[in-house]
């Protein structure tokens, strides 16, 4: 009788927290979409939607995204949507689909505290929630942690691949998904097995040189505005006409003046130099056990040195973030106690961090963002500032990762888990 009065109570906790997420989601998108009728990427999906049904297929269609993105893109047209206030429609059904099976997987397996926390930052993130696709590889990511966390590895492995086969990036969870060492064999199995499936059919659908388009896009592009490389840049620029802020043919905007190649050289350097360090937190993981909480802050510092690192940097990146940070702090508060205060506040504080992240940015875009290509100097502050202190929350997620290690090699090792 008890067990099923707990069932009830947990179902109808599930039920209000999706009832709250279809409130602040439904608020959103009368606020963002259906009273200003912003269109956003949606117009440049549909666009790229009929240059695909005219000839070419997803062979030609959004080549900086992988084939299986063009698939999702494609379908709303696929299923009638073949006007631009449809195709709209359509992408905001599917986006809102994979948001809903995200916040419900929330709901079910964690704490009412990780579905709030989610709610929050995508209405912190306003349209850039609603009209871009990267709510759909940002669920997939912080699905994955959570069962990473609930050492669930294998399934992890399947919705890393999947994401990875959407927006490449979440290949950067691969290591922390394998870092059980009784769950290493089938969680690899799950990530190449499902990868090589994607592979497979892309090339089926699409061919081979459109599975390495999306690498191809990065590597040609220039100096992005919002990139913590163009800081600098973006900063001269208000004094200095040397230095030109222009639409390019990949659809942002870049910068270009005196000193910005040696910057998109530098890129690549900071790049390397983080995938180092990256490892280096790896074999310092594995070597404490490789416990499940310093997993997730691995994931979050991959991401965020990725973000950090790249000559592209577009606002809606942060919700890469948004996701893992919000089951992290799900986690943390699930069951608290005495011996898990310093895992609580590791992960409050992750969370102000990514929520400070998320404000700064929708702040600059797209509330002050044509103030910002105007050369106007708060802006380009504020732009800065946001800058600063991603570069600053990839360092905290480093020495959390590390700090949550030693907090479980010393409390003991989890059953099933240790060195390699």
């Amino acid at each position: 009788m008890q067990g099923t009065r707990g069932s009830g109570r947990r179902a109808a906790l599930v039920v209000g927290l999706v009832l709250v997420w279809a409130v602040a989601k439904w608020a959103a998108l009368d606020a963002h979409v259906w009273r200003p009728d912003e269109y956003s990427d949606t117009y440049y999906f549909f666009l790229q939607c009929r240059r695909a049904a005219s000839g070419g297929g997803l062979a030609v269609l959004a080549p900086e995204y992988p084939t299986p993105a063009a698939a999702l893109l494609m379908l709303p047209w696929w299923l009638g949507a073949q006007d631009h206030a449809s195709y709209r429609l359509g992408f905001l059904v599917l986006v809102t689909a994979v948001d809903a099976a995200f916040v419900l997987l929330l709901a079910a397996r964690t704490s009412a505290i990780g579905v709030v926390a989610w709610i929050l930052l995508e209405t912190l993130a306003g349209p850039l929630a609603l009209l871009r696709f990267d709510v759909v590889p940002a669920a997939l990511a912080g699905a994955a942690v959570l069962l990473v966390l609930q050492a669930r590895a294998p399934a992890a492995g399947v919705l890393v691949a999947a994401g990875t086969a959407v927006k490449a990036w979440p290949i950067l969870l691969a290591p922390p998904v394998l870092g059980d060492r009784a769950t290493r064999r089938p969680a690899a199995v799950a990530v190449a097995a499902t990868g090589g499936v994607f592979a497979l059919v892309s090339i089926a659908a699409a061919g081979w040189g459109r599975l390495w388009s999306p690498l191809v896009h990065q590597r040609d592009r220039g100096l992005q505005i919002e990139a913590v490389a163009a800081t600098g840049p973006m900063l001269e620029r208000l004094g200095d006409p040397a230095f030109e802020v222009f639409w390019s043919p990949f659809n942002a905007y870049e910068i270009a003046g005196p000193g910005t190649d040696a910057l998109l050289a530098a890129t690549s350097g900071a790049a390397v130099a983080a995938a180092v360090l990256y490892a280096v937190l790896l074999v310092v993981w594995f070597r404490a056990g490789s416990p499940p909480d310093a997993a997730a802050y691995l994931a979050l510092f991959a991401i965020a040195a990725f973000m950090a690192t790249s000559r592209a940097l577009s606002p809606q990146y942060v919700l890469w973030l948004a996701a893992p940070a919000a089951v992290l702090l799900g986690e943390a508060w699930r069951a608290p106690g005495p011996a898990d205060a310093a895992r609580a506040a590791r992960a409050t504080v992750t969370f102000a961090g990514v929520a400070a992240l998320v404000g700064l940015t929708a702040l600059v875009y797209p509330v002050l963002y044509d103030e910002l290509l105007a050369g106007e100097a708060a802006p380009a502050y504020v732009l800065t500032a946001r800058n600063a202190l991603l570069v600053a929350f990839a360092a905290w997620c480093a020495a959390a990762s590390v700090s949550a290690g030693g907090a479980a090699s010393r409390a003991g090792s989890r059953p099933g888990r240790g060195r390699p």
